[in-house]
């Protein structure tokens, strides 16, 4: 189907193919597809509730199959697992239901932005209804806001706060929690297997303790679903009923393009004036305000800003209300609209360079196309990296399929068996669990007080770049595997220079030559950075070597690990910069690595987790660290389990594997099945290709030769023989805290 430029209903949209060949770009790739629109029940919101819903502006519009399947199996006291793609009206399939029936609902989200965002469409709806003479209202509770009292309606939380509350028993939430007809959970695909883990824990506890309501999961895509089903059901005894929404898509457009003026063609589109937004993402902010700075500097009034954790609160809330009402027509972005946040009428996602992780590429995606006046959707790919043409070669599309997680239903969780141990032992004075852990009262309280939901242990951290407080989160673990001084912070575009107190401090790449001056380890990594880029016949540029992605710092941590479930630490032994060449690598030659001397490194992390030393000989350390990739790879699309939930550090005679969160996976995988898939496959093999690169590209590289893949082979596979016999014969003992 050809495409023309648009004018629907007023809204002013244009192809990007002139605008990237007037600006002297080659189309590598173009590609068309049909836009879907979920199925039709054939009700409108009036008529499957009756007039109550007159005062909602959807009373007329026809509610889609899986809105009218939610509502219906929700009103007749079911669990509901929903799986529906963005803009598919989820939060319409839950909340009108339940909040025209009166529901006491406690809603969970798993961040800020995504949870303001659904606070105020539901306040919309409550005062909606209480204005046609049906009372109802929204409350919030978390850590920054204490807005919640028993005649809400609907509650708003998160995942942490209700942790603290379920593990307290006291305040608001928990009286609360004694009345609850309904919880929601959405986005639950966002959360690591861990974390799911503990929302159903949870979930288990209110069931069992609190009160006895239905559940409602909601997320975009998962894997897994019947198991996750089978959960639900051993939790509240309820029967539940798995709905498949069709996503809402557009017609889209996909264009690669390379080698053109890309500012020229962004202060193009902002010239022909168009109705809607355009997100442009990448994977750092120096590239995201160098965008902005150089299109600003042809066409000053053109309406472009950017959008990201360095900027205020108040800056970032002016860029989304700027995007909602039309003043902004074009953000930058590299991390912080990729999830949640509805800014209105986004029409074009462009990706300057590709992220690491294809799932980051899907919801990148996700963030067009939510409105029905917008006629059709762009998306514009623009390879930056080496890594970014080569996945294009490969396939764009089997690099996609390897996105999606997977829920996996565990056996047994030692991890959840301690929390449940000492939940008995804190809230109903029964100390027997504690014996089969090998804790005593003091020691049980000090686990009990550090099992938080999102990491083990109370320490925070705050960030600062170039003296400026940024807006992350930041836990010890992240200060030992990614903030040690000398390490490139590739999202902030800066380097960590040390750590006091609770500060790590960060400086930004373009000060660095400045800030070295006074640091000595610094400045000789500087210096032979310079040196090793001209002994190679190539220009010194961290700025340029960065945004193409040839060049990262690494954190090299090690651990002792249990051998089994129990206390794992991990500490830093290093940090090194990786610089790759220009030019393509053959298959054997390993990137440029610098060393960063007498930079001091800080902190260890204890946790408890599940984890193995595994015997594997070879005389090369690189051989066997790149069958430990490919043994995560190979994880990856046999059990569809996220490959940063798998940590590995291989020498010349040892792999040590473990769990980053406790999860049980390698207690539960199908080792047969693992096995089975690296007899079959061969160097030829593109998926397992990709899942490599999105853990180390260097393995990847080599791989493409048929002699050092059978090689790599031969060790994974004797990787997967240890830990199938290991993990059957594991000591489930767990150290003293």
């Amino acid at each position: 189907m050809l495409l023309v430029n648009c004018v629907v209903r007023n809204l002013h949209v244009d192809l990007s193919r002139d605008m990237l060949i007037s600006s002297g770009f080659r189309i590598l790739h173009e590609e068309f597809s049909e836009g879907v629109v979920p199925l039709l029940c054939g009700k409108r919101f009036r008529d499957f509730f009756g007039d109550f819903v007159n005062a909602l502006p959807v009373a007329d519009v026809e509610m889609y199959t899986h809105q009218c399947a939610t509502a219906e199996a929700l009103l007749f006291g079911r669990n509901v697992i929903l799986t529906a793609g963005t803009g598919s009206g989820k939060t319409e399939a839950w909340a009108i239901p339940a909040l025209i029936a009166g529901f006491k609902t406690l809603v969970i989200y798993p961040n800020k932005a995504l949870a303001n965002d659904q606070v105020r469409r539901l306040r919309t709806y409550a005062k909606q209804l209480t204005d046609a003479g049906i009372p109802r209202s929204v409350g919030e509770i978390h850590a920054d806001a204490d807005e919640l009292n028993m005649e809400n309606s609907v509650v708003i939380t998160n995942p942490a706060y209700l942790m603290t509350v379920i593990k307290s028993r006291r305040g608001k939430l928990a009286k609360y929690l004694g009345a609850l007809d309904l919880v929601v959970i959405d986005e639950f695909a966002f959360y690591t297997l861990t974390q799911q883990q503990f929302l159903l824990e949870m979930l288990r506890i209110i069931s069992r303790e609190y009160s006895h309501p239905r559940i409602a999961i909601l997320t975009a895509t998962l894997e897994g679903v019947n198991e996750l089903k089978s959960e639900l059901e051993s939790i509240n005894g309820k029967d539940a009923k798995v709905i498949e929404g069709t996503p809402f898509r557009r017609r889209n457009i996909t264009y690669v393009a390379d080698g053109g003026d890309f500012i020229g063609y962004i202060t193009r589109l902002l010239m022909r004036g168009e109705d809607t937004v355009t997100i442009i993402f990448t994977e750092t902010i120096n590239t995201a305000e160098k965008i902005r700075r150089k299109v600003k500097a042809r066409c000053d009034d053109c309406p472009i800003a950017t959008h990201h954790s360095r900027l205020s609160r108040d800056r970032r809330i002016k860029v989304e209300e700027g995007l909602r009402n039309g003043s902004i027509k074009v953000v930058v972005s590299p991390r912080t609209l990729e999830q949640g946040i509805d800014i209105g009428m986004v029409a074009r996602v462009i990706h300057y360079g590709l992220p690491r992780e294809p799932m980051t590429y899907i919801q990148r995606e996700g963030r067009k196309g939510r409105r029905l006046e917008i006629p059709f959707t762009e998306t514009v790919i623009i390879p930056v990296k080496d890594m970014d043409k080569e996945i294009i070669n490969e396939g764009l599309s089997e690099w996609v399929s390897i996105g999606p997680s997977s829920y996996m239903r565990v056996s047994s969780n030692k991890y959840l068996e301690l929390f449940r141990a000492l939940y008995e032992t804190f809230r109903h004075g029964n100390d027997y669990g504690l014996l089969a852990f090998n804790l005593n009262r003091k020691q049980a309280r000090s686990v009990w007080r550090n099992i938080q939901f999102y990491n083990y242990g109370l320490s925070q951290y705050v960030l600062y770049v170039n003296g400026v407080p940024i807006d992350v989160s930041v836990s010890k673990r992240d200060v030992v595997e990614y903030y040690q001084p000398g390490n490139i912070d590739l999202v902030n575009s800066s380097i960590a220079i040390d750590i006091v107190g609770n500060k790590v401090r960060e400086v930004s790449i373009d000060r660095v030559r400045e800030i070295a001056k006074g640091i000595p380890w610094l400045s000789s990594a500087l210096n032979r950075y310079i040196k090793i880029k001209y002994s190679i016949g190539e220009k010194p540029s961290i700025e340029e070597d960065l945004e193409k992605g040839r060049l990262e710092g690494r954190v090299l941590v090690n651990a002792y690990v249990p051998n089994g479930f129990g206390m794992l630490r991990e500490w830093p032994e290093g940090v090194m910069w990786v610089v790759e060449h220009q030019f393509s690598l053959n298959e054997y030659e390993e990137p440029i690595k610098i060393m960063i001397h007498d930079a001091p490194l800080v902190g260890s992390y204890r946790y408890y987790t599940y984890g193995y030393e595994v015997p594997i000989s070879s005389d090369k350390a690189v051989i066997n660290q790149a069958a430990v990739t490919m043994l995560f790879a190979t994880i990856r699309i046999t059990h569809g389990i996220n490959t940063q939930h798998l940590m590995g550090f291989a020498t010349t005679s040892t792999a040590k594997i473990w769990e980053r969160e406790p999860a049980g996976v390698l207690q539960s995988l199908d080792y047969s099945k693992i096995a089975e898939y690296l007899l079959t496959t061969s160097y030829t093999d593109k998926k397992l290709r990709l899942a490599t690169a999105v853990i180390d590209e260097y393995t990847y590289r080599i791989i493409k030769n048929h002699e050092t893949f059978e090689a790599i082979r031969d060790k994974a596979l004797e990787l997967v023989r240890e830990l199938k016999y290991i993990t059957k014969h594991y000591s489930s003992r767990v150290e003293k805290a």
